[in-house]
């Protein structure tokens, strides 16, 4: 989880408050991130649902899709499943 934090505040950040607001900004959106890296998701669904945040929840213009790639692959790079110890 706090990888997926990391790169949603370090490199998605679609509304600009890295380094101004309270670094917790998009905390509400890992649990939905998770659920998805989890079930071994393509890249395109990846990409859809952060498109959706940014349209529908957040309330910001549509633009191309392909902006939001690279956030995609770098959610995509990280291993959710369960160690067991």
């Amino acid at each position: 989880m706090k990888r997926i934090h990391d790169v949603l505040w370090n490199d998605w950040d679609p509304i600009g408050v890295k380094g101004y607001g309270p670094d917790d900004e998009y905390d509400s959106y890992i649990g939905g991130i998770y659920r998805i890296l989890s079930g071994n998701p393509t890249e395109p669904e990846l990409i859809d649902h952060l498109y959706r945040i940014e349209t529908k929840r957040m309330g910001l213009p549509s633009h191309d899709k392909e902006l939001v790639r690279p956030i995609a692959q770098k959610l995509m790079e990280i291993d959710v499943t369960l160690k067991e110890e």
